[in-house]
Formats: structure tokens, sequence, C-alpha cells
């Protein structure tokens, strides 16, 4: 169990380990399951899970190729695009060889645990300077600091944005499961620590609260108790020294006059960038850096590839919702990737939220195969 535990962790939080930060932790958890491969069983149930997954497979082949294409023909030989959808279809292949290798039928809860694990070693770590020093070793990049320090406080190798769209699509998750089964105590539990965790990462986790609080709108006491966990986060938040300073913060849409922060300010105002038809057409074929300072997901992809890129990054959500034949997973998981996107790189790019998603999709397929069973 501990060994299943610590491989999820590893393919989950892709952590950057010195001195080969660039590859991450997904790569070495792949090694580290690959001599499993000549395990008959095992060979066929990834067979059988490439199977379920092929459409969102082969958008992430034609991406890989599109983007080459579209290197070639720019003015600039930049590979930042290229190598990351490469690296996010090695973490795919991870996630598939994963629960080739260990049960699926606990894989929502595992999924839970991790995520637990690291919110508590963020509320550790953000609140001890010498043990924040040490997590920051195994950061990409450790210039990212924040005046909140819980922000990026995670064992992980992303924050911020990065980790609080996973943290947002686990709280979709724990709706889900509540919605569907009872839970003891111990998961509500684990519940407020991973939303105080995921909110105080980035408010735009709060999108997978909001998405998930309408699975209970035809079950009174359903909603009751998701409305009981809301508001002890709310308690809790507001009463722990450490966490309400940063009140106004977390609160800054509810508080603001305008209706809006001034991240979504900042946001709104890329969108008002102007392109050539070449730019929409094939894009620049720029990508690193922050091309044309924006960090808009789909304005990002328009720079790069142009239009077509675009309907590509729209179509692979929905592509792992056909794959999962699930009706939620459509209504719900989709929209939030697709406001994900419209926030930053989340879709193709998120080394943290694309492994949660994989995985969302691999539970929400056997619910429902187990459902027509």
């Amino acid at each position: 169990m501990m060994v299943r535990f610590i491989i999820l962790f590893l393919i989950i939080f892709d952590i950057a380990f010195p001195p080969v930060k660039a590859v991450g932790s997904a790569v070495f958890a792949l090694v580290a399951m690959a001599p499993m491969l000549y395990s008959y069983n095992v060979s066929q149930k990834l067979f059988n899970y490439v199977k379920i997954l092929q459409l969102p497979l082969l958008i992430v082949f034609s991406v890989i190729l599109f983007s080459l294409f579209i290197t070639i023909i720019s003015t600039e030989l930049e590979l930042t695009f290229t190598l990351s959808i490469c690296k996010t279809l090695i973490i795919l292949f991870s996630c598939l060889l994963y629960i080739s290798v260990f049960e699926t039928n606990r894989l929502s809860h595992d999924l839970i645990n991790v995520f637990f694990v690291n919110a508590v070693i963020c509320f550790v770590a953000g609140s001890v300077p010498s043990l924040l020093e040490f997590v920051y070793i195994f950061k990409p990049d450790n210039s990212l600091l924040s005046w909140i320090p819980y922000r990026n406080a995670f064992l992980a190798g992303s924050g911020f944005f990065g980790i609080s769209t996973a943290y947002g699509l686990v709280f979709f998750l724990i709706c889900y499961l509540i919605k569907e089964e009872k839970q003891p105590l111990m998961f509500y539990l684990k519940s407020l620590t991973i939303i105080l965790a995921g909110v105080i990462a980035g408010r735009t986790a709060m999108l997978g609260l909001a998405f998930g609080g309408l699975l209970f709108l035809l079950d009174i006491k359903k909603m009751i108790a998701f409305l009981i966990v809301i508001i002890i986060s709310i308690g809790l938040f507001l009463s722990i020294d450490a966490l309400s300073i940063y009140s106004h913060w977390v609160f800054e849409l509810i508080n603001s006059e305008g209706g809006g922060t001034e991240s979504t300010n900042i946001l709104f105002s890329m969108y008002d960038s102007e392109f050539s038809t070449s730019q929409l057409l094939v894009g620049d074929g720029l990508y690193d850096n922050y091309y044309m300072n924006v960090d808009a997901g789909y304005l990002r992809h328009l720079y790069f590839g142009g239009i077509f890129l675009v309907i590509l990054s729209i179509f692979f959500p929905i592509a792992l919702a056909l794959s999962s034949k699930n009706r939620l997973f459509m209504l719900f998981i989709v929209p939030i990737c697709l406001l994900y996107h419209f926030k930053g790189a989340f879709i193709f790019h998120s080394r943290i939220g694309m492994p949660t998603l994989f995985m969302l999709c691999i539970i929400f397929q056997q619910n429902n195969a187990r459902n027509k069973s």
C-alpha cells in the first residue's frame, strides 16, 4: 500500500528532484513501474486502458506533430511548447501504467489521500521557514515566492495556479463522493484540510467547489452536508491567525466594489488583444517566457499555433469525457477545465492538473461501468 501511495504521489505532483529538475518525478515513477510490463496481466490491462483513452491520446500525438510543424515553419526554433506536450504524454503513460499495475477500486480515495498529505505538508512547511526552504529544493524555480508562503509550500513541481487547478478538480471529486455514498468522519476531516490548502494555493480552486455544489441541488440532506463543510472551512480559515491575515486576498472577489479582482481585471484585459490573419491561422510558433505578455491558456495557444491549436485544446477535455462515458464528467469537469484554460495554460501543460484529470477520467469511467453492470 505504501509503494502504491508513493508512486501515485510522484506521478501527481511531479516533484523536481535535483539535479535533474526538468525531468520530474513522474518519469521516475514510470521507470520504477516499467519492469511490471513483463507481466501479461499488466500489459493486457495497459492495452485495454489505451483503447479506452485512444481519442485523447490521439489528440496529444496530433498536438505534438502540429507543434513540430509550426516550429519548423516559424522564424525561430523554439521547442518549449513541444517539450511541454511531450512531458504531458509521459505523465499520461505513467498514469496508464499505474492503473494497470495497481488495483483501482480505491483510486478515488487514494487520490484524496495524496492531496491530503500534500495539504498537510503545505501548512507545516508554510509555518516553519526552515522546512519551507527544504521544500523549495524540489521546485523547478526557487524564485517563485509569494507574500503568502503557503501558496508554494507544497511538495510539488508546481505551486500557485498550477496546483490550485488540481485541487479544484479534487474539490469536485469530494463533492461527487459525498453525493454517491455516505462518507466517514475522517473523510470530512481530510476534505476540510484539502479545501483550505487548495484555496490558499489559488482562488481558482474554488471553481471546483462551485460546480461540485451543483451536484446537491436535488438532494437536500447532501446539500446540508456540503454547506456544513464549506461553513466550517471558512470558519477555520478566519479563526486560524496564520491564515486569517490573508482573508482579504481570498475573499477579494466578494469584497471588491466592481465585482472583480486585480487578477481577473488583468486577465480580461489580455483578451482585448488584436491578432493578425497569420497569427489566427498558424500563430507565431513562440511560447516561452509568456510570449506577448499573456498567460491565458487560449491566448498562449493562439499565439503559438493559431485557431486550430485552440480547437484541439477545447476538444481535449471533451475527448476525455467521451472516453469516460460519464455524463457528469461532460457536464461538470469539462467546463471546469475550459474555464481553467481561460485563466492560464492548463490544458496540455499543467504538470499536476493533467495527471489529476487523467485519474478522474478513469474514476468516472469505472464508476459508469459499475453502474451499468
